[in-house]
């Protein structure tokens, strides 16, 4: 297979690092953007030993924001004719760097992590960043202005989504929202592709813990209302209120395992207020918020990891199955299966009925469990590994632009 020099855009949840680092693997030369200052969305919170600098392959571009991307700024042009002038050979756009298409050659891939074709490309959005709004800028002039700003920000980003030479994404009605954009945009189901990733060179199998109580860590954001303050996409609420109700009932009915939950989200106090409504606070231990690394080590003393019950798996999901724990979470088996071959292994949950029958079956069986931990690391090797999925895209772009 030909080197190629890639340049990939946006690093929303860590994801497309570990993309980028399958394409270094497989030989291309590669660049990596980092387009936010958020913890969560760079490199350093995925490896501590990137804190003290980058190396020469990852470029740190936070200082131009998504409002210079939003509004075409000095710094944005300058970035676009940046990018330009280094004439990579494929472009693979995530996050807000999709809206770059219209300035940069063919061919690119938009790489998808969620919101960013749930949010981003969705007029939806104009309604949800107003939201939050002061009543009297929302009805000024200024106002106004921003709306249509934000407007065409929205109309770059889809077509970015159109002009893409593939779209890599979820499979088929797993984000119906999703699914519902790229059709109306008219991205031809060929041009479709469904590549999930899981970081299974970093991210290694952690030794089975003691089984002297069932321990279950929540690794999803604690997120479940929209309030007036503030409004999300399909993509950001987790259902962590089911995840708690399905857990007190599996207590209820004689189950005696341990919820972990992190200080993290909107919906700390809420879930604080539920789980003592629900009488489970002596089986809830909090943690507070930590380094990706600590949370691994978290994992690693869990029986079970949680991911969202009310939106599709993610990386949590991904990166428990990769330390060889059972996901219990909207797994979303029935739209994967089509196009994996096979159903990932683990505990598939949307209500709070299903979590307690999950956790209760995990109870009864400790070594049926530990087997479906270690038949989820063997299933993500063989079909999420990073150099896997960065040969497919250069097997598929190559033949679509030859």
């Amino acid at each position: 297979m030909q080197s190629r020099r890639v340049a990939v855009f946006g690093n929303m949840n860590n994801y497309p690092v570990i993309l980028a680092e399958g394409l270094r693997a497989i030989g291309c030369e590669v660049d990596l953007y980092v387009c936010r200052a958020e913890a969560m969305h760079r490199p350093e919170s995925r490896d501590p030993s990137l804190a003290g600098g980058y190396p020469d392959w990852i470029h740190d571009v936070s200082a131009v924001t998504e409002g210079d991307f939003a509004q075409k700024t000095k710094a944005f042009l300058d970035l676009v004719g940046s990018l330009r002038a280094k004439a990579y050979d494929l472009y693979v756009l995530n996050d807000f760097g999709i809206s770059l298409s219209e300035y940069l050659p063919l061919p690119q891939v938009a790489f998808l992590t969620g919101s960013d074709i749930t949010y981003l490309a969705s007029f939806d959005s104009l309604n949800l960043r107003s939201h939050a709004w002061q009543p009297e800028f929302r009805r000024s002039l200024e106002g106004a202005w921003s709306v249509r700003r934000f407007g065409d920000y929205v109309l770059r980003q889809r077509f970015g989504l159109q002009r893409a030479t593939i779209v890599c994404g979820a499979a088929p009605g797993l984000m119906p929202d999703a699914d519902a954009i790229l059709d109306s945009i008219g991205v031809p189901q060929e041009r479709r592709q469904y590549l999930p990733l899981s970081d299974t060179g970093r991210v290694t199998p952690a030794p089975w813990p003691p089984a002297e109580r069932l321990t279950i860590l929540n690794g999803a954001r604690i997120q479940w209302m929209q309030t007036a303050d503030e409004a999300y996409s399909s993509t950001d609420l987790k259902g962590t209120d089911r995840l708690i109700q399905g857990f007190a009932a599996y207590r209820k009915a004689g189950g005696g395992g341990e919820l972990r939950m992190v200080r993290k989200g909107p919906d700390v106090a809420a879930a604080e207020g539920l789980i003592a409504t629900l009488g489970v606070g002596d089986a809830v231990t909090w943690l507070d918020p930590m380094p990706l690394e600590a949370y691994r080590g978290e994992v690693a003393r869990a029986h079970i990891v949680c991911d969202g019950i009310g939106c599709c798996a993610g990386m949590v999901t991904r990166d428990g199955c990769a330390q060889g724990r059972p996901v219990l979470g909207a797994l979303g088996n029935a739209e994967w299966e089509p196009v994996l071959g096979e159903a990932m292994p683990g505990l598939e949950a949307h209500d709070a009925a299903a979590v307690s029958e999950r956790l209760l079956w995990a109870d009864r069986n400790p070594q049926g469990l530990r087997e479906m931990g270690a038949a989820a690391r063997h299933f993500v090797e063989r079909v999420m590994a990073p150099e896997q999925v960065a040969r497919r895209i250069i097997e598929l772009t190559s033949a679509l632009e030859a």
